[in-house]
């Protein structure tokens, strides 16, 4: 659980540090952020709370695999759009990104010992 906690926190970390150095109004975070950061905290929740184990094996790993390459592709498209606007947003993008891929390339090869 301590990983979660780490993992969560660093996620935070990166938003609350993205909002306060930037000072100009006109920087704010474009839609495709907020559906980034609301995703991430969807499939993030859906993964503590054990939902994926809800299902047969064949149709839980369908959706987990989904699930991560969608946050996958949604963060680094979210991050080449985002850096016209605001490199701030878009590093905390690029860094949870990280995070993801790592979370779900970890668990995927733990899950096949």
């Amino acid at each position: 659980m301590l990983p979660l906690f780490i993992i969560t926190f660093l996620i935070i970390i990166c938003t609350v540090i993205a909002w306060l150095f930037i000072k100009n109004d006109n920087l704010k975070p474009t839609l495709l952020t907020y559906i980034f950061f609301g995703s991430t905290i969807i499939v993030w929740g859906l993964f503590i709370t054990g939902f994926f184990t809800h299902f047969s094996n064949e149709v839980g790993n369908i959706l987990w695999t989904c699930s991560w390459i969608y946050l996958l592709i949604l963060g680094v498209s979210c991050f080449i759009y985002e850096t016209k606007n605001s490199r701030l947003y878009a590093v905390s993008i690029l860094l949870i990104s990280a995070i993801n891929l790592n979370f779900y390339i970890f668990s995927t090869f733990l899950g096949r010992m």
